[in-house]
This record gives structure tokens, C-alpha cells and sequence, in this order.
């Protein structure tokens, strides 16, 4: 087990003209990691929305 484990829940709902995918993330840190939750919590947030982005730009670009 790392310092980290998570689940990730990936839902897809049809939306007028689309598709929208909504994530729900479910996590918790141990050891020293704990102490970081805010700022790991931050980045995983920008993660998450630029891996979104690049995934709408490569569905769009078909």
C-alpha cells in the first residue's frame, strides 16, 4: 500500500447534445502524506481538470 489510495468513480450522463462525465474521487492519505491532504488535494484538482481538458480536445478533434 503507497501513501495514497483512492477510488475514482467515472459517470456518464447524456446531456443535449452530449455526453457529460462526472468524476467522483474518494481518497485518504497516511503517514506524513497526511499532513500535505490540502496541497495534495489542490493538485490533484488541477490534475484531474487538465487531464479533462485533453480528453475534450482529443473527443472534439474526431
Amino acid at each position: 500500500m503507497g501513501p495514497m489510495r483512492f477510488v475514482n468513480v467515472n459517470r456518464f450522463e447524456p446531456r443535449e447534445g452530449g455526453t457529460r462525465l462526472v468524476q467522483e474521487f474518494q481518497g485518504e492519505l497516511s503517514g506524513v502524506f497526511k499532513f500535505a491532504e490540502g496541497i495534495a488535494l489542490r493538485q490533484l484538482t488541477k490534475q484531474v481538470q487538465k487531464d479533462g481538458q485533453a480528453r475534450k480536445a482529443l473527443l472534439e478533434s474526431r
